[in-house]
């Protein structure tokens, strides 16, 4: 079945309700939705897209980010690189998975994390529970070695998701990692959004003019902005000066203007001093996710879970027949989740 927009999906649940009428006046490719029954819909459509995207791994949201995780973080968002398989300031969302595949050579479970440093000799890394992780990078010794062996993985909310390593390597690493990435809410409201995610044009270091300071909830910057107006994730990372205690990271939200070069409505002040400030901006987008956005799970699951969702909320399909409906939905959910585990390989890494 073709990928369906979220605008397409909306059409063809509002015709499968017996809502010809509603449909035929769907806003035109472009467009937002206004109506207030539409926009009911929407959120259906979204909430069940939600649920399907948390009952399975679909291999179609396997993303791989290639990050460098810096020597002397305790914890590293992640973030692509760039010239691997997504563009550069690609980075996962809030509800994230790690991607684990049966080893027949190792004969269990291994995550699809690896340190790839040196080209050519890449070597995975194991998967490390999240309270041992913290207990040994708080309680052991510290002394950095070559290379770290060990990871986690850390939701902070906000589409933060923090990298964890251990022990602490003596030098910056690339870290390679698979992850399961669900897509985000699609917004009705937007009429022109298209895109699959919300990345498209990669990071950006911008310097400022001068050394920012403890406290700091503004800044200027030493060229103009050249992106659109707006308010941005960012990621300040460099080596503190104040006290000097290494490199940090600190993830905050700013407002910037289009041709000006102030910064302004940091969303918490700096915690740290850098030496040299570069700021990573990430979530540059055009157009965004909108009413014209591709839904990437299955969209018989949708199409059958909507209408089941809207038929329910409106009490005309109770009893035995709203019983059939969700069958329907269920059954549908499972049977694509076998094939797509079965496309993956079912659980058995091909590369050892």
């Amino acid at each position: 079945m073709a990928t369906l927009t979220l605008r397409q999906m909306l059409v063809r649940t509002l015709t499968n309700i017996g809502e010809p009428q509603s449909a035929a006046n769907v806003p035109a490719v472009g467009s937002p939705i206004t109506d207030t029954y539409q926009l009911q819909v929407c959120n259906f459509i979204n909430h069940i897209k939600e649920e399907a995207e948390q009952e399975h791994q679909w291999s179609n949201r396997w993303q791989t980010f290639t990050t460098s995780y810096v020597a002397g973080n305790t914890v590293q968002q992640i973030y692509d690189q760039g010239g691997f398989f997504l563009p550069a300031g690609a980075y996962p969302y809030s509800d994230c998975q790690v991607v684990r595949q049966h080893n027949p050579k190792m004969g269990r479970e291994v995550a699809l994390c690896f340190d790839i440093t040196t080209f050519g000799i890449p070597f995975v890394l194991d998967e490390m529970p999240m309270a041992d992780i913290t207990y040994y990078n708080t309680v052991l010794n510290q002394t950095p070695v070559a290379y770290s062996t060990n990871f986690a993985i850390q939701d902070r909310g906000n589409d933060n998701v923090g990298l964890i390593m251990y022990p602490g390597a003596n030098s910056t690493r690339n870290i390679q990692i698979t992850l399961y990435n669900p897509q985000q809410y699609i917004d009705p409201t937007n009429g022109t959004g298209n895109q699959t995610d919300i990345w498209n044009t990669g990071t950006t270091a911008l310097s400022f003019n001068g050394t920012l300071s403890i406290g700091q909830t503004s800044g200027t910057l030493a060229v103009p902005f050249p992106y659109a107006t707006g308010t941005y994730t960012i990621v300040l990372s460099g080596p503190n000066n104040s006290p000097n205690t290494g490199y940090v990271e600190q993830t905050i939200t700013a407002s910037f203007t289009q041709n000006s070069t102030a910064v302004t409505s940091f969303s918490t002040a700096l915690q740290y001093s850098t030496l040299i400030p570069t700021f990573i901006i990430q979530g540059i987008y055009s157009g965004g996710m909108g009413c014209d956005s591709p839904i990437m799970v299955p969209s018989r699951i949708v199409e059958l879970g909507a209408a089941w969702y809207c038929l329910s909320e409106r009490g005309e399909n109770l009893g035995v027949n709203n019983m059939f409906s969700e069958d329907k939905y269920r059954r549908a959910l499972d049977d694509l989740a076998t094939k797509d585990r079965a496309n993956q390989g079912d659980l058995m890494m091909i590369v050892a």
